[in-house]
């Protein structure tokens, strides 16, 4: 588990990508457009949690 607690997997988004977005979403509670994260072939996060996490904040925040 990383900063947010997302699982680690094999197929999963770029940790920096998704740790640096979370952040500012979280930092200004202004829904920017969704992400588009790179996949990484090793140690990313897993997708589904994070795109849960994502639509969970952007509709906290008025997305």
């Amino acid at each position: 588990m990383e900063m947010f607690g997302f699982e680690l997997v094999r197929r999963g988004y770029d940790r920096d990508q998704v740790d640096q977005y979370i952040s500012e979403l979280c930092a200004t509670k202004s829904p920017a457009a969704p992400p588009v994260f790179r996949i990484t072939w090793r140690r990313g996060y897993d997708r589904g949690q994070v795109d849960e996490c994502i639509e969970e904040l952007r509709a906290r925040f008025g997305a």
